[in-house]
């Protein structure tokens, strides 16, 4: 039997569900599109053999559901268009799934010992009550009240029919009752809400409540929260008419929510937009409108753009975490309808007012795609990014725009940005981008391609010739100080990336070369015909690299070093050759 992948292994799954928030958070795109495509395969048949047959596709489909609702709970970047429409699939095949909640779900199986705020009643006891012994308890129960409602939230998540019965009971009595009983309950039923069953019931209540009770920020969130999970499903026309109805009210109630207006103190924008009521309407509204399956071109629906416009209402503070989400959609928005776009987003992007900016290119950073349609709207703004302070508050985002301005110079043209501005934003990047920017050119050139030759990439010539080459020629600075050990070692790996034109791309390269921690680059040169086919060039790269004091797999440098030697004996005569060589003999005794 072949070995199981780990993010199969149920031994393995909190570590296989650890590195799949990690890698899904932080990866490339490139991977969280590899995760998307292993996910969507689902698990080995082999693991599915001793499972009755009549079982394995629901087997099958339960593990592949337990895994996309790790990566939902993710949130930021939500899921791509492959998993969104499999979970939409899972969701109409199986309504009574539910996703656990919190570490469960990294867990086949849990066992729980309480820790947390004391209560006279555990989630267990108001589970076995009828609802109006439960609401009566909740109603009237003062000590201890914290501990009372984490165990209220349980029972919403564990048996939302109760929670919901509760909870119409109350919105149904005359006497007004304590709003957190509103709060934890509809944070307990939120991913309830996304389910048929409980869908129209769950939005119900929260039209039902009490307008003093509606205008509380908890519970505006609360029932932002609630929104934004029913919104992942298929709406009936009924249920449409309610969803809207309470997104209005809660958008109404939004805008007076005084923690939507604030500004982090880290300038971190991202998260203050997705746990903000304001945030989650956006991601609530964008949902509904990526159902519409709109076409580019297509332009906002009229039934939606008043609201879009309410929604995002420039130049109101309240309303930025809205904005910086929809920044985060920027690509499809302004395909699905430029105008509206121009006029009411791209302006946002302007420097010229600071704090609003640095919001929404941070939204936008978070997953941002460009083309050559969006990116004459953003031109005028974009270098303006690259200065010391902004970019140190565009945090782990940045990155990603020093991969898009590579990307801009490489595909879009060199001509596209002067090139004295474009130097200057390179050396005004820390270390982190730089490398970024470098990795970027490095996966640009390892594109896959249907012909392989000697093991590479026979396109990467005509990419390296054509546009990689001179761009870097004419941007990239050759000064030490902005070609740290990160940065070499992604040069090299985009020189291992060429296939004929690699002796000319390890001349080019060397000067922003360092002896760096190149395992990677070095493994891939191993696994590479460049040692036979080229190597004095592969040797020159070798020199320029190597430190095999830090190392993790110094071996790859021995067997590169053997097949440079076999291929052209004269270089086991060279100081490079000798040097390298010697060292690692000490190095191995």
């Amino acid at each position: 039997m072949s070995e199981i992948p780990m993010i199969w292994k149920s031994g393995a799954r909190k570590e296989a569900g650890e590195l799949l928030t990690r890698l899904w958070s932080t990866g490339s795109d490139e991977a969280r599109e590899k995760i998307a495509q292993t996910i969507i395969a689902g698990p080995p048949p082999e693991l599915l053999d001793r499972i009755e047959p009549e079982e394995r596709n629901s087997s099958r489909d339960r593990r592949i559901f337990d895994r996309l609702a790790i990566i939902e709970r993710v949130g930021a970047p939500p899921l791509n268009q492959a998993l969104t429409r499999e979970a939409e699939r899972l969701r109409v095949a199986y309504p009574h799934w539910l996703a656990q909640d919190g570490e469960r779900a990294l867990f086949t199986t849990w066992s729980e010992v309480r820790i947390g705020n004391e209560t006279n009643y555990s989630s267990d006891a108001l589970k076995e009550m009828e609802a109006p012994e439960l609401a009566e308890v909740l109603s009237h129960e003062e000590e201890f009240r914290e501990g009372l409602m984490d165990a209220w939230r349980e029972v919403g998540v564990a048996k939302p029919d109760l929670a919901i019965a509760v909870m119409e009971l109350l919105t149904n009595t005359a006497a007004a009752q304590p709003p957190e009983i509103y709060q934890y309950g509809l944070w307990g039923v939120r991913d309830s809400a996304a389910l048929p069953e409980y869908r129209t019931r769950t939005l119900s209540i929260a039209l039902a409540l009490p307008a003093e009770t509606f205008a509380r920020p908890e519970i505006v969130y609360a029932v932002a929260d609630v929104l934004d999970a029913a919104s992942k499903g298929k709406l009936q026309d009924y249920e449409s008419t309610i969803f809207w109805e309470l997104f209005d009210a809660t958008l109404l109630a939004a805008a007076m929510d005084p923690d939507n207006a604030e500004v982090p103190e880290d300038r971190g924008w991202i998260s203050l937009s997705i746990n903000r009521s304001m945030g989650r309407l956006a991601t609530a509204f964008l949902a509904r409108l990526f159902a519409r399956g709109l076409k580019v071109g297509d332009g906002i629906p009229k039934d939606l753009v008043s609201r879009f416009d309410l929604l995002l209402s420039p130049g109101t503070d309240a309303h930025r975490p809205a904005r910086v989400i929809a920044a985060s959609r920027l690509s499809y928005l302004y395909a699905v309808d430029s105008s509206w776009a121009n006029a009411v987003l791209v302006p946002r992007f302007d420097w010229a007012d600071e704090v609003e900016a640095l919001a929404v290119w941070q939204g936008f950073a978070w997953q941002p795609r460009i083309d050559e349609k969006l990116w004459p709207a953003l031109k005028p703004h974009f270098l303006g990014l690259f200065e010391a302070e902004r970019m140190e508050h565009m945090r782990s985002t940045g990155r990603n725009m020093a991969a898009m301005l590579m990307l801009i110079g490489v595909e879009f043209g060199a001509s596209e940005l002067p090139r004295d501005d474009v130097r200057q934003a390179i050396k005004a990047m820390p270390g982190t981008m730089r490398t970024e920017a470098a990795a970027w050119i490095a996966s640009y050139l390892q594109q896959p391609n249907e012909e392989p030759i000697e093991g590479r990439n026979p396109r990467a010539d005509e990419l390296w010739t054509k546009k990689v080459a001179p761009w870097l020629k004419l941007v990239w600075p050759v000064e030490p100080e902005f070609n740290e050990r990160g940065t070499s070692s992604q040069f090299a790996r985009a020189a291992v990336a060429t296939n004929h034109r690699f002796p000319e791309a390890v001349a080019m390269l060397t000067p922003y070369l360092r002896v760096a921690d190149a395992d990677l680059a070095i493994h891939e040169l191993a696994s590479s015909g460049h040692p036979e086919v080229h190597p004095e060039a592969s040797l020159s790269l070798l020199t320029a690299i190597v430190n095999l004091d830090t190392l993790y797999f110094a071996d790859d440098v021995g067997t590169v070093l053997q097949r440079i030697g076999e291929a052209d004996p004269a270089l086991m005569n060279s100081n490079a050759f000798r040097r390298l060589d010697e060292q690692l003999r000490v190095q191995r005794h």
